[in-house]
């Protein structure tokens, strides 16, 4: 366990493992213009032992095979006039590579993840209170001016 991320941190045969629990996954990469770029996938073969994942490519977007991407299967179930429970979520990363008839293999390097059930959520939620102040931090630097957390008008 990660005590300042608040999530764990296990090898990718595990964060694979984990991911068969998940319909379908959120495959995650920066684009060549340096934005972040997702696709929902659904994955037809996991290999946990092997450590990799296969997938068909998403439609109409390059997944580079030179660089890092992820694979996020996540779960949160709404409970209405209360709030959330059964939060989890686990993120492998890694490599993909271009496969046979539009198909992509990822091949995990390491992974991490959150589930409610082993770490409450207000309990999360505090752990995360020093990474999320170092962030603002950074960004206040970065743009020259503070950055602080703050409410939408709505949330008022």
């Amino acid at each position: 366990m990660d005590l300042r991320a608040g999530v764990a941190r296990f090898d990718a045969a595990t964060g694979l493992s984990r991911l068969t629990a998940f319909p379908f996954a959120l495959l995650t990469w920066v684009g060549p213009d340096g934005f972040p770029m997702s696709a929902s996938v659904t994955i037809d073969a996991i290999d946990p032992s092997a450590g990799t994942a296969s997938f068909a490519a998403p439609a109409g977007l390059e997944v580079p095979t030179d660089a890092e991407v992820s694979l996020t299967g996540s779960h949160i179930r709404p409970q209405p006039g209360v709030g959330y429970d059964e939060r989890r979520h686990v993120t492998v990363w890694g490599r993909a590579a271009g496969a046979a008839a539009g198909r992509m293999t990822f091949r995990g390097e390491t992974a991490w993840g959150w589930d409610e059930a082993d770490i409450p959520f207000p309990e999360y939620l505090e752990r995360t209170v020093g990474q999320s102040r170092r962030y603002l931090a950074d960004v206040s630097r970065e743009t020259g001016r503070s950055v602080r957390p703050q409410l939408s008008r709505g949330w008022l």
